[in-house]
């Protein structure tokens, strides 16, 4: 009766605990699982024993989880083990340590096994060690997306076929190949900002360096300082990083004690500092003219990379058109191909003072306003109109009026000679001398041109005006 009483307290005691057990009997069959185990995959424990006959989705799952759970051949034979694995469950697959414990039979000499499934979280040193193979193919998938998100940060301002273009991309790949720092000028509205991004991800591949965004107009020396060792402090908790990037946006616009806050900080021996840095003008123009420190500048400055304007890159224009086309057809109304030829010489002939950041806003604008399936002149926003008519009304807008150059020459050709022949009261020979050609030269020009001796004799008030001045 003891014993009895004992079995019945040791199955109670296993039915009532809250960690979810199992037992499989010598055949590989499950004989018996408590109610935490079938609360935990979220399937009954009459699914759960009846899973090798069982169907529908609930069996299903019961059958993946016995399956999942049975011991393998090592504990049959007698020896523990200890596996981390994913188990199935109603809410998804849920990684846990199993645990399987060979009991013996005393009549038979075969083993049960009792199947323990600890949920909770492994600790840092369980964790297995990493092998060199895993360690290269975790570096390598690293790197691919690491050039994916570059490449898909790559501003589309970038395309095109004009010099300016392409001596910046060179300049570019340069840049990021020699892992320098970079000082990028541009305009307000020329992705500036962007372009930096780039060259971050670019120029770390295979580990990130942790970067420190810096809106410098906003900073003192003080906030500047606090800001970066405060990050810095923070990031060295969960490792030792290699390097430090700050990324300085608007550098130009750093204030006088900012800089020398900046400056001491740079001459820190660790971290390891790398800068890039944005600015509306050119760090070492400003420091000629006294406006930044000098040894600042310098070591900032070891690629500038000046953006072009786009008024300085028309060329481009059709390509970036059908860049912002392509890029953003998943938000407009209707597919639009392309822009008429009038519509693009209204666009080349305007200056973009708000650079890629309007010129992208408002090809979107006549996208949207499109009907016809391409940008026609109609369809462009009215701003390029008005701001047309007011640079035509200043006067600064004309088109030049094409010029008939031999016509032109001609003109002044008669002009001179008529003058030189007053001055030498009608001597050819003087006349010849005092415009530097021979005097047979003079007689076959003043036949070519028509000036007659009369003509050539004859003074205008306004040429003896300039005679006497």
């Amino acid at each position: 009766m003891a014993r009895r009483s004992s079995a019945g307290q040791l199955r109670r005691f296993f039915s009532e605990s809250g960690t979810p057990l199992a037992l499989f009997s010598p055949d590989r069959q499950l004989l018996w699982c408590n109610t935490a185990l079938a609360r935990w995959c979220g399937v009954s424990a009459e699914d759960l024993l009846g899973a090798a006959t069982g169907s529908g989705n609930s069996q299903q799952l019961a059958h993946a989880v016995v399956r999942a759970l049975s011991p393998s051949a090592e504990a049959y034979e007698g020896r523990a083990q200890r596996r981390w694995l994913d188990i199935p469950s109603a809410l998804g697959s849920r990684s846990v340590w199993v645990s399987w414990c060979p009991m013996e039979w005393e009549t038979t000499g075969r083993f049960s096994v009792l199947v323990v499934v600890e949920p909770q979280a492994r600790s840092s040193d369980e964790l297995p060690a990493m092998s060199e193979d895993e360690l290269r193919r975790c570096h390598q998938a690293l790197s691919q997306t690491r050039r994916a998100v570059a490449d898909w940060l790559q501003p589309d301002w970038l395309v095109g076929d004009s010099p300016q273009i392409e001596r910046l991309r060179t300049q570019l790949d340069l840049a990021i190949s020699a892992l320098a720092r970079v000082v990028i000028v541009g305009r307000c509205g020329s992705q500036s900002h962007e372009l930096a991004k780039y060259v971050y991800t670019r120029q770390t591949p295979a580990t990130a360096w942790p970067l420190v965004p810096l809106e410098c107009r906003l900073l003192d020396a003080e906030l500047l300082t606090t800001t970066v060792v405060s990050y810095v402090r923070s990031h060295w908790q969960w490792s030792d990083p290699e390097r430090v990037v700050l990324l300085l946006m608007d550098v130009d616009r750093l204030s006088h004690d900012a800089q020398w806050a900046l400056w001491e900080l740079l001459q820190r021996p660790r971290p390891r500092w790398h800068t890039l840095c944005t600015a509306e003008h050119s760090l070492l123009a400003l420091a000629d003219r006294g406006q930044f420190r000098s040894d600042l500048a310098c070591y900032l400055s070891s690629v500038v990379l000046e953006i072009p304007r786009l008024q300085q890159r028309v060329e481009d224009l059709p390509c970036l058109v059908q860049r912002v086309l392509e890029s953003q057809a998943a938000h407009l109304p209707q597919p639009v191909r392309g822009v008429s030829p009038d519509a693009l010489e209204k666009l080349q002939h305007y200056s973009w003072p708000g650079e890629w950041e309007q010129f992208e806003s408002l090809v979107l604008e006549a996208a949207r306003r499109c009907q016809s399936g391409q940008i026609e002149l109609h369809d462009l926003p009215p701003v390029l109109t008005h701001a047309e008519q007011a640079l035509a009304a200043s006067g600064t807008a004309k088109r030049p009026e094409p010029v008939q150059l031999d016509r032109l020459l001609e003109q002044y050709e008669g002009m001179i000679l008529r003058r030189a022949l007053r001055l030498a009261r009608g001597n050819r020979a003087r006349a010849a001398r005092l415009v530097g050609i021979s005097r047979a030269r003079l007689l076959r020009r003043i036949e070519q041109l028509g000036l007659q001796p009369d003509n050539a004799s004859d003074s205008s008030g306004t040429d003896g005006s300039a005679e006497s001045t």
